[in-house]
């Protein structure tokens, strides 16, 4: 850039400065205002559709856990050893999920009673932490969302036994 040029575009500024243009227009100021009140509540909209998409997560992985809780579970053929195993299959997979088992309830019984062509039901709930939310201490006491899932299976009736 030359000199010459440099000392145009100097002058502009110096008589851009001097007629008072760089001050802000009262249309300016209030966009920038109505901005700054609108800000808040996309900050909020923003963060809460992210933690929804950690409880929707959660979801998925509870109705997963649930499925292989009890599918676990049919495959044994003893009622206290399907129950064992299927509640260890279960928290396995919320595991695998990155999710921790110790917040989870996982329980797996039978719809009647034990026995092959029996259904046998595995229920898990999980807590999922929502304390990030911002704000969310005004709308709940409790910053956590519950989420549960529910699979039901059938017991072999022709399996033999091992």
């Amino acid at each position: 850039m030359s000199r010459l040029h440099k000392n145009n575009r100097l002058r502009e500024v110096r008589h851009v400065v001097r007629q008072g243009r760089w001050r802000v227009s009262g249309e300016q100021g209030q966009a920038y205002v109505e901005f700054l009140l609108v800000l808040p509540l996309f900050v909020v909209l923003i963060v809460g559709t992210t933690y929804l998409g950690r409880a929707w997560y959660a979801k998925v992985a509870a109705e997963m856990a649930a499925y292989d809780g009890a599918r676990t579970a049919i495959e044994a053929m003893g009622e206290t050893r399907g129950a064992w195993q299927g509640i260890i299959a279960a928290r396995q997979t919320l595991a695998g999920f990155y999710l921790d088992p110790a917040h989870a309830d996982v329980r797996v019984v039978p719809v009647n009673v034990w026995g092959r062509g029996q259904a046998v039901r595995c229920d898990v709930r999980y807590r999922v932490d929502l304390s990030g939310v911002p704000w969310i201490d005004w709308i709940s006491a409790e910053p956590t969302l519950p989420v549960w899932a529910r699979a039901v299976g059938q017991v072999e009736a022709f399996k033999s036994e091992w």
